[in-house]
């Protein structure tokens, strides 16, 4: 395998055989790149980030980094969002089952079940990323 690079100041990863080949040159490899070790190319190179962490670094070397608190919230409106979508899809036909007065005992009891879950998701607080005490959602 050819040489992995990290440039912490390009917060990325440079392949040897690209410099080899022409694509960098002396002129615009990073001066920076250090050469990884087999364990930092599994962890960091091969790997996707771990939730709510981004590549960074510490000492010229990769490492995962929480997020920015922005991030982090843009997330949790986007997870909440998603989960309001499904939840007011589940509601619907329960609703209008209700509605026509031919709702079973047990969609009553889903609808209502739901409706809960709805107003405690609309109450989450996104702000508090990434811990966010998301409800539990019903059956």
């Amino acid at each position: 395998m050819d040489g992995i690079y990290f440039s912490a100041s390009e917060n990325g990863f440079f392949i040897e055989a690209w410099r080899m080949s022409g694509i960098y040159t002396d002129d615009n490899w990073p001066d920076d790149a250090v050469l990884l070790e087999s364990a930092e190319i599994a962890e960091f190179y091969e790997q996707g980030s771990p939730s709510g962490k981004m590549l960074g670094s510490v000492g010229g070397r990769p490492a995962w980094v929480d997020l920015p608190v922005e991030i982090q919230i843009m997330i949790a409106e986007q997870n909440k969002q998603k989960l309001l979508d499904a939840v007011y899809s589940t509601i619907s036909p329960l609703q209008d089952a209700d509605d026509l007065g031919i709702a079973t005992d047990a969609e009553l009891a889903k609808l209502k079940a739901w409706k809960t879950y709805r107003v405690m998701l609309n109450r989450v607080d996104t702000s508090k990323a990434p811990n966010v005490p998301w409800p539990e959602q019903p059956q």
